[in-house]
């Protein structure tokens, strides 16, 4: 499997989110971290973002991105107070980590 390197602060990822800092890395998939999404200024939110972990799911595995992606699209459709708001997905263009 691929070595990840932990994204640090001030990271940014596909010139649209910065990295402000890692929230959880409990989880069985990747980490979640706490970014703000970058553009016009008036536009810039913080939002949590989970990036998968190569050294866990093995991205070259095309069937773990279609699985990660599928997810994302069911996920997309619920809406209930209790349930995270997909707002964006795709791949890190850097090392290809999926978000």
């Amino acid at each position: 499997m691929e070595e990840a390197v932990d994204l640090t602060p001030e990271t940014h990822i596909n010139n649209r989110y910065k990295i402000i800092e890692v929230i959880s890395k409990e989880g069985q998939s990747g980490t979640v971290y706490r970014v703000l999404q970058t553009g016009l200024e008036a536009f810039q939110v913080e939002r949590a973002m989970k990036v998968l972990d190569p050294k866990r799911i093995p991205l070259k595995e095309r069937t773990s991105l279609e699985r990660f992606f599928r997810e994302i699209q069911l996920l997309s459709r619920v809406t209930h107070h209790n349930v995270v708001k997909i707002l964006d997905a795709g791949e890190h263009t850097s090392d290809g980590r999926a978000h």
